[in-house]
């Protein structure tokens, strides 16, 4: 049987959510994980494979086709661009907190 590894390590809030900061030793090899938790309260979490990110978009795909459409052409309002309002001037080459005119 394979060596287990066990460290101790301490849980702590980040915004709204629980987190627990991976040691190093334990460095999974993915950008997402599976979250599992048994009737006992103990949480596994592994790395989340190429097959199971397949399904899992899948699953959105098909409760999106599910969702109802918003409606047609025909029930929203027509806007001539006569009746909008101008825009304001608007630098789109500045960035945040840089006003260049």
């Amino acid at each position: 049987m394979a060596e287990v590894k066990e460290r101790r390590a301490k849980i702590f809030r980040n915004g709204r959510s629980r987190a627990v900061r991976i040691p190093a030793e334990f460095e999974l090899n993915a950008e997402e994980v599976i979250l599992r938790q048994l009737a006992t309260g103990e949480i596994t979490i592994s790395p989340m494979s190429a097959n199971e990110k397949n399904k899992a978009f899948q699953q959105m795909l098909q409760r999106f086709a599910a969702e109802e459409a918003l409606g047609t052409e025909d029930e929203f309002p027509h806007i001539d661009d006569g009746d909008m309002l101008p825009l304001d001037e608007t630098n789109l080459g500045a960035s945040p907190g840089n006003d260049e005119r």
